[in-house]
């Protein structure tokens, strides 16, 4: 009996762990170009790496960023965004040429 009940403790704690981040990103994607906006729970996210089309950017204190794409094809494109705990959040979105 102890030995399931430190097990089910152990189980609720690991998910609670898993779930804790609210890590999310909105992408705005524009001609030829993105707004992207990295926050935790509302929050804007400082210092969170993110990465299209093989280039990083680095999110300022306002979890904001302008990304220039410079393709001349319309091409769906995948925004990576990973914060300094290691969560990571992705999205695909249609980016229409210049």
């Amino acid at each position: 009996m102890k030995k399931s009940i430190i097990a089910t403790t152990m189980v609720l704690a690991s998910a609670t762990a898993f779930s804790a981040s609210a890590l999310d990103m909105n992408v705005i994607p524009l001609e030829g170009a993105a707004w992207v906006e990295v926050h935790n729970g509302g929050n804007p996210v400082q210092g969170a790496t993110v990465t299209v089309d093989g280039n990083s950017y680095v999110t300022p204190a306002s979890g904001l960023l302008f990304v220039r794409i410079s393709d001349d094809e319309d091409d769906r494109y995948v925004f990576t965004a990973q914060d300094s705990s290691g969560n990571k959040v992705s999205k695909t979105r249609l980016v229409y040429k210049d």
